[in-house]
């Protein structure tokens, strides 16, 4: 589970619809690539990227089991 990647899009006001139709992509597919179910494909690593640039790749894809994000 990527909790910073979370965190930051609470943080800027952006909903689970708006980053799946910024991706391109459905809600449950956003879901379960933040879960770490599925991958981010390199597109979308990178408009992700350009769109968070102030905080780096490893923080922004920082694993947490989601035991641990409880």
């Amino acid at each position: 589970m990527f909790m910073n990647l979370k965190n930051v899009l609470r943080q800027k006001g952006i909903t689970l619809k708006q980053h799946s139709e910024f991706l391109e992509v459905s809600e449950k597919t956003v879901k379960n690539k933040s879960r770490g179910t599925t991958d981010f494909t390199y597109k979308e690593f990178k408009k992700m990227y350009l769109l968070f640039s102030e905080y780096s790749a490893d923080y922004l894809f920082d694993e947490v089991e989601e035991n641990q994000a409880s």
